[in-house]
């Protein structure tokens, strides 16, 4: 996985903008997401396959950023079947671009 420094700027930007706003929380809950990404993208060994349920969990924080700077102009759907979530998937399978 390769994080784009785009998307790293972008929500860097998005963080400073929520915390001059005075929506401390929202700024919290996007540097937790990013923090999620940062986390398994900069492990020194990435694992040739994990359950989907952690694959989702990159993504699903991706999306969350994503709302945050384009709140009502993005829709999105995800629907897992849960049986499906401890199915092994190569890893960083779902790359959001």
């Amino acid at each position: 996985m390769q994080l784009e420094p785009h998307f790293l700027f972008n929500t860097l930007n998005a963080i400073t903008t929520l915390v001059e706003l005075d929506r401390k929380q929202d700024g919290l809950d996007v540097l937790a997401h990013l923090n999620t990404i940062l986390k398994t993208g900069l492990q020194g060994t990435v694992p040739r396959r994990i359950p989907l349920g952690p694959e989702l969990a990159i993504v699903e924080s991706y999306l969350a950023i994503e709302r945050v700077r384009f709140a009502d102009r993005l829709r999105i759907d995800i629907n897992v079947d849960p049986s499906v979530l401890d199915g092994l998937v190569p890893c960083f399978l779902l790359q959001p671009s």
